[in-house]
């Protein structure tokens, strides 16, 4: 190893007078550099004021200049950063964008309240068709559309064209921002198409691909805003550990916001639009807002489209509230599901006391509190017996009607017991695991509606 790449405090600085003079440096008593007598302190204070050869290249810390945060959207999207929005495929995402490009290109408000800088939009987009839905959408949200531009593909020589690639064709975007003059944000949708061949689960790769349009963002001082789709199957809301099933996407970038229904079962219903990650200060409030329809006119056509209406106060529940509540919700419902599948399986014959039921739900590991919410959803009877004082559940109708079982007419006899009433059968959605006692008591109860007990 040569001298130059010995820890400081190790240095001899007999063995380098070369280096020495050349930097105008030498190694005090505890090791560390400092100027040679005549040597100006202004050539030190350059991180280029040492060449390639010296021991590192350094910036000191007193000759930086404190800026304040130049923010596109207050306390939400800064210029010259990258930010990410993900959720799920129809959460919503498109319609926020559309509505973060309408208020930039019109110089808006946003929904805090706050004027938006006016300016030009790029637009990578290789999902949606832009002349029946990004347009429209575009039109709908207020947008100037004259000041957004659908970027198509990179010129070939030949006079072809081939598709945009972040790291191939970064310089050509740097340029393209340059020539416009005015541009304040960049949309990539979505972000893993300019990616290609990139691993998204390598966070190393990723950033590497990522950290050079983040350096151009700096440099022309615009926000870069890219989509990402959530991996379905994964539940209403995720995290940016998620983030198109990685979570090296959103360690990329400086800050993140997942977009998600609040009741998922109510597409017309509150949609919120919540921060996840966020390093560059406090995480902002979550916001609220419904998609409504609207219908835009172009060349005497009536278009329908939708826009995104924001609630006028903030939310009061923050991403990670959000996504405990979900996964709290996914458990509580997969719970009464299989309750649900159970009660209806277990008096799928007719009644059952309910001590019986008590046994069978502990047996099957099933809580009594879980077993009676599922009663109140499925409309189960209570029934008490007159002379033994016990209580029975029984389904609506009492059980499977004769038409659904598979068994033979019952005798006129069996018939004074127990007359059939039509109903759909209960059909549990997955297999339900009961006691041999439960199987003997099921025969008993078939036997009997045979006229064999």
């Amino acid at each position: 190893m040569n001298n130059l790449g010995k820890q400081s405090s190790c240095i001899n600085s007999d063995n380098w007078p070369a280096t020495r003079a050349k930097f105008g440096l030498l190694v005090d008593a505890n090791g560390l550099f400092k100027p040679l007598p005549g040597f100006k302190d202004k050539d030190l204070k350059s991180s280029t004021a040492l060449s390639s050869s010296s021991p590192l290249i350094l910036t000191r810390a007193s000759d930086i200049t404190l800026e304040l945060i130049d923010w596109l959207w207050p306390a939400y999207l800064a210029r010259g950063m990258h930010f990410i929005i993900h959720g799920q495929p129809d959460a919503g995402k498109g319609t926020v964008v559309a509505s973060i490009v309408g208020i930039v290109t019109s110089g808006g408000k946003w929904p805090t309240g706050e004027q938006a800088p006016k300016g030009s939009v790029l637009w990578l987009n290789a999902e949606d068709a832009e002349n029946y839905v990004l347009a429209p959408r575009l039109e709908a949200a207020g947008a100037d559309r004259s000041k957004v531009y659908f970027v198509k593909g990179t010129p070939l020589p030949d006079g072809g064209e081939r598709g945009f690639d972040l790291k191939k064709d970064l310089a050509r975007l740097e340029q393209q921002i340059e020539v416009l003059g005015d541009v304040v944000l960049v949309v990539l949708d979505p972000l893993n198409s300019y990616l290609p061949g990139i691993n998204m689960n390598d966070q190393i790769e990723v950033r590497r691909a990522l950290d050079p349009a983040k350096e151009m963002a700096d440099r022309t001082g615009v926000t870069i805003l890219s989509i990402a789709h959530d991996i379905k199957g994964q539940g209403a809301i995720t995290s940016v550990s998620k983030i198109a099933g990685s979570g090296a996407y959103g360690q990329a970038a400086r800050g993140a916001f997942v977009v998600d229904h609040e009741d998922r079962d109510d597409k017309d219903g509150l949609r919120r639009f919540m921060a996840d990650k966020f390093n560059i200060g406090a995480k902002p409030n979550g916001l609220g807002f419904r998609i409504a329809g609207k219908i835009v006119q172009e060349s005497g056509l009536d278009i329908p489209s939708s826009y995104a209406v924001w609630e006028a106060d903030p939310l009061d529940i923050g991403a990670e509230e959000a996504m405990r509540d979900a996964e709290d919700g996914k458990a509580k419902s997969g719970a009464l599901g299989s309750a649900k599948d159970f009660l209806s399986a277990l008096l799928m014959l007719g009644p059952v006391t309910v001590t019986e039921i008590e046994s069978e739900a502990k047996s099957a590991g099933i809580s009594m509190r879980t077993v009676r919410r599922a009663k109140d959803e499925l409309s189960i009877q209570s029934i008490k017996d007159g002379l033994s004082g016990r209580w029975s559940w029984s389904l609506p109708g009492g059980g499977l009607s004769l038409s659904a079982m598979p068994f033979a007419a019952m005798t006129k006899e069996d018939s004074l017991i127990r007359k059939p009433r039509p109903r759909a059968a209960v059909i549990p959605s997955e297999p339900v695991v009961i006691s041999k006692d439960m199987a003997d008591t099921w025969r008993k109860q078939a036997e009997r509606m045979l006229g064999k007990g």
